[in-house]
This record gives structure tokens, C-alpha cells and sequence, in this order.
């Protein structure tokens, strides 16, 4: 894992201890999966911002699993309309924003997410 439970509670995280380390497990492998293994062995400096990333993963993943059906319907004077709306797909993008914000950082000089081969 990349955070502890203090960072994710620091970081407004609500969830008991138990409940932490089981979903903070599955964010630190989406992680590991997306940046090919490379975070494990990223530079010190790169260890709050995995923390960071992994806390607000916990909450990502955790809505997902949540998630209804995607419908959403509306009925006006009569008229129904209604809508799938793809929570999957915006699962998937709220993802990549937090992964991208947090593993890529030309400050530090370090791009996690890079999929090219290793200079």
C-alpha cells in the first residue's frame, strides 16, 4: 500500500481501519497495474503523491461498487424521459484524472503512467 490510514484520514477519509486496508489493497493494485509495477520503485519524493492518489482511489472504487443501475429518469407534466447514463465509463475517467494529477509530474521529473520503454 502507498498510504497509511492516518494520510487517509487526514485526508477526509471515513471508513474504519478494516474497511481501509481492504479497499486501499485494491487501489495500490489498480496503481501498480496502471503504471506497469514502476510505482513500488518510484523516487522517495513520489511517495506522498501515491498516498495521495491511493486515498482518493479508496473513494473512487468505493462509489463504483456502490453504483445503481446508471438510470436516471425525469417526468414532467406528463412526459417521461429517461436515460443509462454510462457510471462506468465515469468511474474510468475520474480514475485516469486522479492517476494523471498524482503520477505524473514533470516537476519531479517522473511520469508513472508512461507506457514507452525505459531510457
Amino acid at each position: 500500500m502507498y498510504s497509511t490510514y492516518e494520510q487517509y484520514r487526514n485526508a477526509g477519509g471515513e471508513l474504519a481501519v478494516d474497511q481501509y486496508e481492504a479497499w486501499a489493497e485494491r487501489a495500490a493494485s489498480l496503481i501498480d497495474c496502471r503504471t506497469l509495477h514502476r510505482a513500488a520503485t518510484a523516487p522517495a519524493a513520489m511517495r506522498p503523491a501515491l498516498g495521495l492518489a491511493e486515498c482518493e482511489l479508496i473513494d473512487i472504487l468505493r462509489r463504483g461498487k456502490k453504483a445503481e443501475s446508471g438510470l436516471a429518469s425525469e417526468n414532467i407534466d406528463g412526459y417521461s424521459y429517461t436515460v443509462k447514463s454510462d457510471a462506468e465509463a465515469e468511474r474510468g475517467r475520474a480514475i485516469h484524472e486522479v492517476l494523471r494529477r498524482y503520477l505524473f509530474r514533470p516537476d519531479l521529473g517522473v511520469n508513472l503512467l508512461c507506457r514507452g520503454l525505459d531510457a
